[in-house]
């Protein structure tokens, strides 16, 4: 090889290091916040509530429709009735598996001793499968981001030798 492609390739070769290796562990940074917050979201609804609850069918009573910007769903509004009382909350109109119409029963857990804190049953168990994603890539993330750190730096160690 010349004299000139050496000198040249070892100049394009330390930019590249300097520079790209950068972006790469910046990128995986980024990644690792997005989808350890996802994680930490599903985290946060699969877990169990520190109050005694019990379980009684609700009824979906109401349906909307997204908005026109919105990529989602829609949502339900959902009917359960403790000790003669009424009460009601909105969910999610898809939980993965099932498409919830106005009448269709499904399982509500709520507080026993504030029966107006209820959550659909599904949509915990719908996190926890979740959280099983989210956490992985967020292990993904932060491995590939640790070796392309380590690997950044020890590029910009045998450059600075140079």
């Amino acid at each position: 090889m010349t004299r000139w492609g050496a000198g040249r390739q070892g100049v394009l070769g330390r930019h590249a290091a300097t520079g790209a290796g950068g972006a790469v562990v910046a990128f995986f940074g980024l990644m690792l916040l997005f989808f350890g917050v996802l994680a930490g979201h599903q985290w946060q609804v699969s877990r169990g509530w520190d109050e005694t609850t019990a379980v009684v069918d609700g009824v979906v009573v109401g349906v909307r429709e997204p908005a026109w910007y919105d990529n989602g769903s829609g949502s339900v509004e959902i009917r359960y009735v403790v000790g003669g009382a009424e009460y009601r909350f909105e969910t999610d109109r898809d939980p993965g598996d099932y498409f919830f119409r106005v009448n269709d029963i499904l399982p509500v857990e709520y507080a026993v001793a504030r029966p107006e804190r209820g959550r659909a049953v599904w949509a915990v168990e719908a996190a926890r499968d979740d959280l099983r994603f989210w956490g992985g890539l967020t292990g993904l993330c932060a491995v590939l981001g640790v070796a392309s750190g380590v690997a950044w730096l020890v590029g910009r160690r045998r450059v600075s030798r140079r």
